[in-house]
């Protein structure tokens, strides 16, 4: 699947007064899967920016340029029923920014043993591993039950942003439990308990429970 939109300012609609550029935004989105057998692979990518034509703050060209990437995919072996491998590789990053604009590591879908507003910037590099276990126990036909264990690595680069710093890599190991009613429902409960790896200040581990896709195909992708 792939999306183009293209937009451009219009002179005659901007308030008096104000500052005004000559602009044409473009975004590209791309979005594919494959299916080669006891698995499936998903590539989702999207670029875009601003040419500024005339009348920028910072001079002319391209500004408030903006990426990311997943490569991701679910993995089944013939000789462990109930398992379900799920791996990705993640990267975002801007460029040239007027916008205000940040990025961080942690979070629900970063390194999961950090919080959210760790470690801000511009340019960042995730990596995650999970094994997700069904197990058909206590009562499967009245509801879903299951174990996770899962592995996260990232990297951020400051990238001139608003108190932007170099991370470093940084890690996290955890493990939670799945609940989804009724049996086969997509809306699944999610408590995850995740450990920082290293020297992160004396930090704990950080217990979140969501009731949404964190990573994944029916994550969708902003």
């Amino acid at each position: 699947d792939i999306g183009l939109t293209l937009g451009r300012s219009v002179g005659t609609l901007a308030g008096s007064g104000l500052p005004s550029a000559d602009d044409l935004y473009g975004r590209l989105r791309v979005f594919a899967g494959h299916d080669p057998g006891r698995s499936f692979l998903f590539f989702a990518a999207g670029l875009e920016g601003r040419q500024v034509l005339s009348g920028g703050a910072n001079g002319d060209g391209w500004r408030d340029v903006i990426g990311e990437a997943d490569l991701y995919g679910y993995f089944r072996a013939p000789g462990l029923p109930g398992h379900t491998f799920f791996a990705r590789a993640s990267g975002a990053a801007g460029w040239s920014l007027d916008t205000p604009f940040q990025l961080t590591l942690g979070g629900r879908t970063g390194v999961r043993g950090l919080h959210e507003e760790d470690f801000p910037g511009a340019r960042r590099i995730l990596f995650s591993a999970e094994d997700r276990l069904f197990l058909r126990w206590p009562a499967p036909d009245a509801f879903d039950f299951g174990l996770t264990l899962f592995a996260d690595a990232g990297q951020l680069w400051h990238g001139r942003v608003p108190f932007g710093v170099d991370s470093g890599w940084k890690g996290s190991l955890g493990g939670g439990l799945r609940l989804g009613f009724p049996a086969g429902t997509r809306g699944v409960l999610r408590m995850d308990l995740a450990f920082p790896l290293g020297t992160q200040d004396g930090r704990g581990p950080i217990l979140r429970v969501t009731v949404f896709e964190l990573m994944g195909l029916f994550a969708g992708f902003q």
